[in-house]
């Protein structure tokens, strides 16, 4: 059986991190995490637990299509942050 890809926006998140800590453990599914910081800490828990972090942003249209390259599933949640 070959693994399917779920990539989550926001995956440092609350949401996105709960939606990661998920599909980590579940056979079958490899995680393509994104952030906008990949050397955060809770990137790089994610990273030690087998997720792929990748920098992308909602905001710069230009860092999405690669980060959603063969992805069977997309996760997203998002907000404005507040200026």
């Amino acid at each position: 059986m070959s693994s399917k890809l779920i990539v989550i926006i926001g995956a440092t998140g609350n949401q996105g991190g709960s939606v990661a800590s998920v599909y980590l453990k579940e056979p079958g599914w490899k995680v393509r995490a994104l952030t906008r910081d990949a050397s955060s800490t809770k990137a790089q828990a994610l990273a030690a637990q087998g997720a792929k972090v990748i920098e992308a942003d909602i905001d710069e249209p230009a860092s999405l299509p690669a980060a959603f390259k063969d992805a069977n599933t997309i996760f997203a949640v998002s907000a404005k942050q507040s200026s």
